[in-house]
């Protein structure tokens, strides 16, 4: 069976290296038939989200320039030209969107974006745990971190089989199975939106 996370199979317990191909279909408990792309630990380009903190920055005309949160549906404020969205645009996307904006109002519409400061990070912790739900990231912390954060594994939990849902290039969703038992199991750095 597929470990689920692009490296190899799972035969009796144990793993056998080998590349997985394109999207894969996890056939482990209840996880059967549900396509995930391959897992990949490339680091998707930072996409905006509601809580950031960002510059807008105008140098052919700084009058314009602001420094603005984006809202929790995602939109920010500009002069000129109104509602923009910021959510899930990379900073270059959004730069070249309020360019084209604020084309018919600037002689040359030159727009820099900067992330001043990520809004909270997320993520979500189901499954065989005393305290499901979302938390909220304070710093980096790890997969087993987050379970502690969950209140721990209940009894009938399985550590070593944990499934860590990531979005990944393209958006695409990407799951691979975690080991998280206390002093063997694996270290895996959570991003924002993971779900374990």
């Amino acid at each position: 069976m597929d470990d689920g996370c692009g490296h190899g199979r799972v035969v009796r317990g144990r793993l056998r290296l080998g590349p997985v191909n394109v999207a894969q279909r996890v056939q482990q408990g209840d996880f059967n038939d549900i396509a995930f792309a391959d897992w990949t630990d490339d680091e998707p380009e930072y996409l905006l989200y509601p809580g950031d903190e960002i510059e807008v920055a105008t140098p052919t005309a700084t009058e314009l320039t602001r420094t603005l949160r984006v809202g929790p549906d995602g939109r920010i404020a500009l002069p000129l030209i109104g509602q923009a969205m910021a959510a899930d645009r990379t900073l270059s996307e959004l730069e070249y969107e309020l360019s084209s904006a604020y084309a018919s109002q600037l002689v040359r519409p030159v727009v820099e974006v900067t992330l001043k400061t990520a809004g909270p990070i997320k993520v979500w912790v189901d499954g065989e745990v005393r305290t499901p739900g979302v938390y909220d990231m304070n710093g980096d912390i790890d997969a087993y971190q987050a379970i502690i954060q969950a209140g721990g594994f209940l009894p009938s939990a399985r550590p070593q089989q944990v499934a860590l849902i990531r979005r990944g290039p393209g958006s695409v969703r990407m799951m691979r199975v975690v080991d998280l038992r206390q002093r063997r199991g694996e270290v895996i750095a959570l991003r924002r939106g993971d779900v374990l």
